[in-house]
């Protein structure tokens, strides 16, 4: 048995990069986590940006707006279905992004394609 486990390490857990600024993208949609959920709260609808490379999204909560904001059955985030919106941009697949909330335009800014200079390991990849 000894020289067994002179050959086994110990194990260590995993740290795995919190996903604090990412949202879940996929053909359909966008799923809006909980730490960005406040921001959402009280709306019914959001608003839709998107930029000329098509790499940057802004959903933006609205009364009314171009998409109905669909609460998640936990009640800790939202949904919101853009699926015309995610072709054009060429999302055909489902992963995360990173996210962030802008305070100054008040709108969840998803980065479609990854931040620039971001390495494309650090993303979480969903199948």
């Amino acid at each position: 048995m000894r020289k067994f486990a002179r050959t086994l390490r110990k194990w260590e857990p995993v740290r795995r990069r919190a996903t604090q600024n990412e949202v879940s993208i996929d053909k359909i949609g966008v799923d809006i986590f909980a730490w960005v959920a406040r921001h959402f709260r009280g709306y019914k609808g959001a608003d839709l940006y998107l930029d000329e490379k098509m790499c940057l999204l802004g959903i933006k909560p609205v009364a009314k707006g171009q998409r109905s904001l669909i609460s998640k059955a936990e009640g800790n985030g939202f949904f919101v279905s853009c699926t015309s919106l995610m072709g054009q941009a060429g999302v055909n697949g489902r992963k995360r992004v990173p996210a962030e909330w802008n305070e100054k335009e008040k709108m969840l800014v998803v980065y479609l394609k990854g931040r620039r200079g971001e390495k494309s390991n650090q993303k979480i990849s969903v199948a």
